[in-house]
C-alpha cells in the first residue's frame, strides 16, 4: 500500500494537465505542418494558374463551332488570336459570362481542335 501511495505522488489532476499539455504541443505542431502543406499547395496552384493565363490562344476553327444563341456560342465570339488566357477569362467576366465555364470551353475547345494554346 505504501508503494502505491509512493508512486501516486502527483495529484490526480496534474497528470491530467500535463498529459493535456503533451497533446497540445502535439496539435500545434501537426496543425503548423498541416498550415505549411496548405501553404505550400496553394503557391504551386497560382503558379500553375498564372502560367496558364499568360498561355495566348489562337483560334483554329474557321467559324464558330458552336449551337448559335447558345451561351458557350457567345463566349467562342470572345476569342480573339492573339489573347492570353487572362484576357478571355477578363473579357468573359466583363460580358457577364461563367468564368467557370470559359474555363470549361477552353479545355473543350482546345481538346477538339477549335484552339491551341501556346506559350
Amino acid at each position: 500500500m505504501a508503494k502505491e501511495k509512493a508512486n501516486s505522488a502527483k495529484p490526480a489532476g496534474e497528470v491530467t494537465r500535463a498529459a493535456q499539455a503533451a497533446t497540445d504541443a502535439k496539435m500545434k505542431e501537426a496543425n503548423a505542418a498541416a498550415k505549411k502543406a496548405t501553404e505550400a499547395k496553394a503557391a504551386a496552384h497560382k503558379q500553375k494558374e498564372d502560367a496558364l493565363k499568360a498561355r495566348k490562344i489562337k483560334i483554329v476553327a474557321e467559324k464558330n463551332p458552336k449551337r448559335e444563341g447558345s451561351a458557350s456560342h457567345g463566349r467562342f465570339a470572345i476569342y480573339k488570336n492573339g489573347m492570353t488566357v487572362g484576357q478571355y477569362l477578363a473579357a468573359c467576366e466583363s460580358a457577364k459570362h461563367s468564368t467557370r465555364a470559359a474555363r470549361s470551353d477552353i479545355a473543350w475547345d482546345q481538346e477538339h481542335g477549335f484552339i491551341q494554346l501556346s506559350d
